[in-house]
């Protein structure tokens, strides 16, 4: 019996955005400075929240990481990308393939967990406000009423003490 197909795939065809030779440079530098803005802008964000001590809170230190997987994610193709438009070379190995999407689906998957993490880190303290503004409302509701009653209170125990009165000496 004669064996299928036997051809193996060694590498694989990129099609770009264009073939136009003209607008080559136009792309690479659209694609170069955008991918430059978002390298530095994303160290920036680490830079400012790793040297602030009044950024060190668990909001912040998502972010920083949050960053950094962006960092990453965008390294993991864009480079690639640039230098298939600078040499207009339209391949990429088999091996080169799977390792990017690989690093790509890691990264997605970090990116998608970290924004997860966040959004819990906020909803938690949130919930935390709110606990805290409810007790603070309890506690100025406790110290209004008495001040509501102070005036008939006060005519007839005049060594009585309010929760105002208790505030005010502290």
């Amino acid at each position: 019996m004669q064996p299928g197909n036997g051809t193996q795939i060694s590498e694989f065809i990129l099609l770009g955005f264009s073939e136009d030779p003209l607008l080559q440079p136009l792309i690479l530098g659209l694609f170069l400075s955008m991918y430059l803005i978002t390298v530095v802008g994303n160290f920036l964000i680490i830079l400012a929240v790793s040297s602030d001590s009044h950024l060190h809170t668990p909001m912040y230190f998502f972010l920083s990481n949050l960053s950094l997987v962006d960092i990453c994610f965008t390294s993991t193709t864009v480079p690639k990308m640039l230098m298939n438009i600078q040499t207009q070379s339209k391949a990429i190995t088999y091996a080169g393939c799977i390792t990017q999407i690989y690093f790509l689906i890691l990264f997605s998957v970090l990116d998608i967990s970290l924004l997860t993490a966040m959004a819990y880190d906020r909803a938690a303290a949130s919930a935390t406000d709110h606990a805290i503004l409810k007790g603070r409302a309890a506690v100025m509701g406790s110290l209004a009423l008495p001040s509501t009653r102070e005036t008939s209170d006060m005519s007839q125990d005049p060594t009585s003490t309010t929760p105002r009165d208790l505030l005010t000496q502290l």
